[in-house]
């Protein structure tokens, strides 16, 4: 599974996502909210599907610690997991 979690892009994302997972990449951007323009970042965790609970759980620690109205979980079934 590829989960996607959308957010504002904050110091703390890195430390925050390794207390729930030992893998996962930081992907950083510009994002709009409401007309306005901000940092943001996409952390994406590839990992089982029953996962679901600890990247929503990361999801809701990143939402009260950069007091976010929102932050946004994706997740896409992934066919094969190849490693090379």
């Amino acid at each position: 599974m590829l989960y996607h979690i959308y957010t504002e892009d904050k110091p703390n994302l890195a430390d925050l996502a390794s207390k729930h997972f030992d893998g996962f990449t930081i992907l950083k951007g510009v994002g709009y909210w409401q007309g306005e323009a901000e940092p943001c970042a996409v952390i994406e965790i590839i990992d089982s599907k029953d996962k679901w609970l600890t990247v929503n759980t990361l999801a809701l620690d990143i939402k009260e610690a950069n007091k976010q109205q929102a932050v946004l979980i994706t997740q896409i079934s992934l066919d094969h997991n190849i490693l090379v």
